[in-house]
């Protein structure tokens, strides 16, 4: 029986590591729906007496490689069997799971036998993988590097096999021939003990544990603000020279990923060849610097039946597997690029009393800064500026597509694509829906609203613009309040959940947090009970359109009142319409309406904003909460 049958979609899965220590782990491993099958860190008869020498470090760019000095599990067989019964009677759609165990040659069959009576008990095949290769025992080399002990281990574990226990080998890097042909001769010498006459009593081998006597010195530590474990991670407490307090570790991730590579590709190779057809149909875990797509697709060349990550895993947690199966795909095809810095005119203002120093605060749960599919991203934006961006992106449309921008802060980037490229405006770009303004009250000025505030001129630039503009003022935007119900559908809690909000996702967490910090902030400035949701207005507007009502006015944005100034002047009574109720000093009448379809009669002599007045609150809801439903099927997040 292999463990796992032929697919056209590759298998992911962890391999045996720190990051599979805990129930918590496991957990998350098991429920991510990027992974296949997971495996549980090596374990012992009693357990592996771990303490702070024992530590681990990345570095490298981006903190793709790793060096440890760790054992194994301080957590036994026993204490792990509970913990995978719980996973198996879990509501989580079943996968398989990987038991990893090491020891002597006697106490393997203690182990084994333990599995053997928990797979009965259970009725449920587990693959079981003898760690043969951890480099970091000083006097005490890998089994797997000697053919006389690796055969005699195989030949206390063979009885073992059955439809219910695969077995398999995690090995170390093999750096020369001859220590490939061990490892095939050692599996052909067992294969009559074997108790089906069709399959070997070895089911896979894991290619390849990390490789020992790595150094890393202190400067080359990878420090990162985002996921880490418990132990050594930092220059905090590090030898003043080098990384780990032993000196030297088993080097993982990108720092072994083309010699994991060639292991792979060895043994497949080796295997294939053999003249048993038992060794024949043994697979091959191939592992060592995956943590994306390009290097799964390098395995698989390789030969690899499934492919396991560890340091990746370790980094970003289950995320990277999102990566790995191209769930992450759509996420690194949209574009983020730089903007303005500042205003057209004014200094810059910020509000960190509402949104926090960095506009997201109080989210738990995103990716950190340093995580490679954000700092690419970061990277990539300097690249280009948005405004040449835009310009490239309505310029590529064929004939009958338009572009819709969306606007959520202030409007300068706009505001110079407007300028710069007034044709491709009028002939290319379909409307521009921005969340701004206020008929009346604002809210960081008397009269404005902060977006208005911030950049008024850029404002005026974009309402006066040959395209129909949407407004969603403030006066809509706080019809749509969060309340309390909204936030407890939105978690749709869990006791099960490890979250401090009991939610049942991740990404439902990461929006609580979000909004919740947004709840606190309004209430301190504003005495809102319940924060107002602003820019999922926009979209919902596009998605959505009959959940709004509202009409089209002549709208200025006030530039020199010492008082007034970003106040958004909405002529609800049509004022501009003729000279006699208008003061002619201020501004002449509509001359562009006599065409109201046409694209001057949305510029500086129409109605140039159409602006939301009611929304069906209901039904936005509705609309907000089917939309999170959706986004929770394939959120990174969720990984």
């Amino acid at each position: 029986m292999a463990l796992f049958p032929p697919s056209t979609k590759m298998p992911l899965l962890n391999t045996a590591c720190p990051w599979s220590s805990s129930a918590e782990d496991l957990k998350a491993l098991y429920e991510c729906p990027h992974t296949q099958a997971i495996t549980v860190r090596t374990s012992l008869l009693k357990g592996f007496a771990q303490d702070d020498s024992h530590r681990m470090t990345f570095f490298g760019p981006s903190g793709e490689s790793s060096s440890n000095c760790y054992g194994y599990s301080p957590i036994p067989l026993d204490q792990y069997l509970p913990m995978i019964r719980t996973l198996l009677t879990s509501s989580a759609p079943k996968k398989r799971i990987i038991i990893s165990i090491t020891g002597s040659v006697e106490e393997m069959g203690v182990l084994l036998s333990k599995i053997q009576k928990f797979a009965q008990e259970m009725d449920t095949a587990f693959g079981v993988e003898f760690n043969a290769s951890c480099p970091n025992f000083k006097g005490k080399p890998p089994p797997a590097y000697n053919e006389a002990q690796l055969t005699a281990y195989l030949t206390a574990m063979a009885p073992y096999a059955s439809p219910l226990l695969l077995l398999g080998i995690k090995l170390p890097p093999y750096t020369y021939e001859s220590q490939f042909t061990s490892v095939i001769n050692s599996l052909q010498s067992i294969s009559h003990l074997s108790p089906s006459s069709q399959t070997h009593p070895i089911s896979f081998l894991t290619a390849t544990n990390t490789l020992g006597q790595g150094v890393v010195f202190s400067d080359q530590i990878f420090e990162s603000d985002g996921r880490t474990i418990e132990v050594q991670n930092s220059r905090e407490g590090a030898f003043e020279t080098f990384a780990l307090p032993q000196v030297f570790g088993g080097l993982a991730g990108a720092s072994l990923h083309q010699l994991a590579l060639g292991n792979v590709y060895r043994l497949t190779t080796l295997l294939k060849t053999s003249s048993d057809p038992k060794v024949q149909k043994i697979q091959v875990i191939g592992a060592g610097g995956a943590y994306d797509v390009a290097s799964v697709e390098r395995f698989r060349k390789a030969g690899a039946s499934a492919v396991g990550c560890a340091t990746g895993l370790g980094r970003e947690g289950v995320a990277v597997f999102a990566r790995m199966a191209g769930a992450a795909r759509e996420v690194e095809r949209i574009p983020v690029l730089t903007g303005a810095r500042v205003p057209l005119l004014r200094a810059s203002r910020h509000d960190s009393g509402i949104h926090g120093n960095d506009g997201l605060g109080g989210v738990e749960g995103l990716l950190s800064s340093t995580a490679p599919t954000v700092s690419s991203k970061l990277s990539s934006a300097q690249s280009t500026n948005v405004v040449a961006a835009l310009a490239a992106a309505a310029s590529a449309l064929p004939s009958g597509q338009w572009l819709t921008i969306v606007a959520t802060g202030a409007l300068t980037n706009v505001a110079l694509f407007v300028a710069t490229y007034p044709e491709l405006v009028r002939t290319k770009v379909d409307k521009i829906v921005l969340m701004g303004g206020a008929e009346g009250r604002g809210n960081r000025a008397p009269l404005a609203e902060f977006n208005i505030l911030i950049d008024p001129e850029a404002a005026a630039m974009v309402f006066d613009a040959e395209v129909p503009v949407i407004i969603m003022p403030l006066n809509i935007t706080h019809q749509a309040l969060f309340s309390a119900a909204d936030n407890e559908r939105l978690l749709q809690r869990t006791d099960s959940s490890t979250f401090t909000t009991k939610a049942k996702t991740p990404l439902r967490h990461a929006l609580s947090t979000l909004l919740m910090f947004f709840a606190a902030t309004y209430k301190e400035v504003f005495d809102f009970h319940s924060p107002p949701v602003h820019d999922p207005l926009c979209i919902a507007y596009l998605s959505h359109p009959h959940l709004f009502k509202g009409k089209r006015y002549r709208v200025d944005v006030e530039l020199g009142g010492s008082h007034t100034a970003g106040a958004t002047v909405v002529d609800v009574y049509d004022y501009r319409s003729s000279n006699s109720a208008w003061d002619p000093r201020s501004a002449a009448p509509l001359s562009a309406m006599g065409d109201p379809e046409s694209r001057e009669s949305w510029g500086r002599n129409g109605k140039n904003v159409w602006v939301a007045e009611e929304l069906d609150v209901e039904g936005f809801w509705k609309v907000f909460q089917e939309a999170v439903d959706k986004a929770d099927k394939v959120s990174i997040l969720n990984a």
